[in-house]
């Protein structure tokens, strides 16, 4: 069972996001599970994604979101979310 947060970030481009702890898979498949649960959970489509600058590769960029690379995120793990300029208020 992996670990789930909200998280409030302190500057970038999200202001809320889902923490996905991987469980030592492949980033790739990670990713796919967490955009999954994220979409389940939030009912809404993640559209950006910070990783850990050791695990990004070319490949992750066609899951259909936004990667970003930052050495605070652990290895391993997710941090996926909608980014400001997607959100739209009626």
């Amino acid at each position: 069972m992996r670990n789930i947060d909200i998280l409030l970030s302190q500057e970038g481009k999200m202001n809320v996001g889902m923490l996905w702890t991987g469980s030592g898979g492949d980033i790739k498949t990670e990713m796919r599970l967490a955009i999954n649960h994220y979409r389940t959970k939030f009912r809404a489509q993640p559209t950006i994604c910070w990783v850990n600058p050791t695990d990004y590769f070319e490949g992750l960029e066609g899951l259909g979101i936004s990667i970003n690379q930052d050495p605070i995120i652990n290895t391993g793990d997710l941090w996926l979310g909608v980014s400001r300029q997607t959100i739209i208020l009626r």
